[in-house]
């Protein structure tokens, strides 16, 4: 009877757990994100709030495949790590799924921004090809994995094409930021001080956001390609599927930081030195009252110049409708 080699575990079952710890630490981050994002944001576009119960609900199924996988790992099939070599696990198939799901839909909504920053769709065109390919190169690699006989013989057959998925996931990640970050430096050249100010904060988040997927993705590919004997590459590829999530959330949560905090309306009252004392509230509009005749209000919008920063800023923020 031919035996079974040996396998190392620091590099194989141990790189899947720390990977599957780290990912369910970002779920964690994800979920509070996606709560933060309902309690404050109800009024977004219902496809935003589907884009979000979408995405959340595939990071909830795949942190489960993951857990699913550790367990039976090292629960089930305790003492026999070799059988990680003798069948795919379902969890391994299940999480590669959602990963062509979360990922593509990530970068999809992004090519929105930019069709809307840029008002033109050949940038965005080439960001919705590129998560297609990513999309449907997920779905040939999990009906791949259902087929194949063994772990190895699946990674060996299937090896070229987790990399090319990686490689188009990471030129998209660069297009999205680069373009993203153009658009916003070129408004900025014209917009008013208020808005010149979020925007340098929205083009450092971009830049912050998009080099955090497309860096993990080159980790993945860089693992893949120099260490192909063992799982390090796939401890990595667990977390990258949270990093687009969170990615997502962050970017419609941060309105809450770019939103200015001033009172909705002032009141004031000034009269004669025997008059009434000064007063302030808040109400739906600022009022002053002038001394001319006593007690008279008289009431003014909001600022004309900070309710145009808003608009200026509305369609960048995610509020598409």
């Amino acid at each position: 009877m031919e035996s079974i080699p040996s396998i190392a575990l620091d590099g194989t079952l141990g790189a899947i757990e720390i990977g599957v710890v780290a990912s369910s630490c970002l779920f964690g981050v994800a979920t509070c994100q996606t709560y933060t994002y309902c309690r404050t944001f109800p009024d977004d576009a219902y496809w935003i709030k589907v884009l979000v119960f979408v995405v959340w609900c595939c990071e909830l199924a795949h942190v489960t495949a993951m857990s699913t996988l550790t367990y039976a790992s090292t629960i089930t099939d305790f003492g026999q790590p070799q059988k990680l070599l003798l069948r795919i696990p379902p969890g391994l198939i299940v999480a590669t799924l959602l990963n062509g799901i979360v990922g593509p839909a990530v970068q999809s909504f992004f090519a929105c921004r930019i069709r809307r920053a840029s008002g033109k769709s050949y940038i965005a065109a080439i960001c919705w090809l590129l998560s297609a390919v990513r999309f449907f190169g997920c779905i040939v690699a999990a009906v791949g994995g259902i087929r194949a006989a063994s772990l190895p013989q699946y990674i060996a057959h299937w090896r070229w094409l987790f990399i090319a998925l990686l490689v188009v996931s990471a030129v998209n990640d660069i297009i999205i930021a680069a373009s993203l970050c153009y658009y916003f430096m070129s408004e900025r050249a014209r917009a008013l001080q208020r808005t010149a100010k979020a925007l340098d904060r929205l083009i450092i988040w971009t830049i912050q956001t998009g080099l955090l997927t497309s860096v993990t993705t080159v980790a993945v590919l860089i693992t893949c390609l120099a260490m192909p004997n063992n799982d390090i590459w796939l401890g990595l590829w667990i977390i990258l599927t949270r990093l687009f999530a969170n990615t997502l959330l962050a970017w419609l949560n941060q309105r809450i930081v770019d939103s200015p905090i001033r009172p909705k309306s002032v009141k004031f009252t000034r009269t004669s030195q025997c008059g009434p004392r000064t007063e302030l509230t808040v109400g739906p509009v600022i009022s002053i009252g002038m001394p001319q005749p006593p007690g008279k209000v008289v009431k003014y919008d909001p600022p004309y110049m900070a309710a145009q920063a808003d608009l200026e800023l509305g369609w960048m923020r995610g509020q598409v409708k």
